[in-house]
């Protein structure tokens, strides 16, 4: 007869191993730069869409929806560009302390949020919150373990709105056009 059993980990190397996966993590987030790929989004509502995303070596992120939308969402310099038609001009909002702005930024410390993460078998799920009276704009981001790789997000706008957005098919390119971020 014969018996199976898991490995036995101790918690000093369960320990060790998060925490590679948080040095890990925020190095692939320092080099999360001329990335693109497919997403597929679900508003507050349950509408499901679809298309692509790019993200620039400058904290710049591009959302374009496959049709039959021809929505366009831009997030660059502190503001949030939106259009619904391609005929349409952009509609601009400034916004302020934005938790996809923290993740992407290279200077930022995600170390603290990283560390707060939820190891559930082979993902990470960990919040940044920048308000931690509400969880109005928060950001919880889902994570690969222990190889990091960018799977999903669910965003929590300041109308207590929630959109989750997963990622598929991301490649990291030479570089990417400036014309995916353009907002003229």
């Amino acid at each position: 007869m014969l018996i199976y059993s898991a490995p036995i980990i101790s918690a000093e190397e369960e320990n060790l191993e998060f925490t590679n996966w948080i040095n890990e993590t925020k190095n692939y987030f320092i080099n999360f730069k001329s990335v693109s790929g497919n997403f597929t989004q679900i508003d507050n509502i349950g509408n499901i869409s679809k298309g692509t995303f790019w993200i620039s070596g400058k904290n710049e992120v591009a959302f374009y929806y496959n049709s039959p939308s021809e929505t366009t969402i831009i997030y660059k310099e502190g503001y949030l560009f939106f259009k619904e038609r391609e005929s349409d001009d952009f509609q601009k909002y400034k916004i302020d302390n934005n938790p996809i702005f923290q993740l992407l930024d290279k200077q930022s410390n995600i170390d603290k949020h990283l560390k707060n993460g939820v190891v559930d078998n082979n993902i990470v799920l960990f919040k940044i919150n920048l308000n931690k009276a509400s969880d109005r704009n928060t950001l919880s981001v889902v994570i690969d373990f222990p190889k990091p790789k960018l799977r999903q997000w669910k965003f929590i706008d300041q109308q207590k709105k929630e959109t989750n957005i997963f990622f598929s098919k991301i490649n990291h390119l030479k570089d990417i056009s400036d014309d995916y971020f353009d907002t003229k």
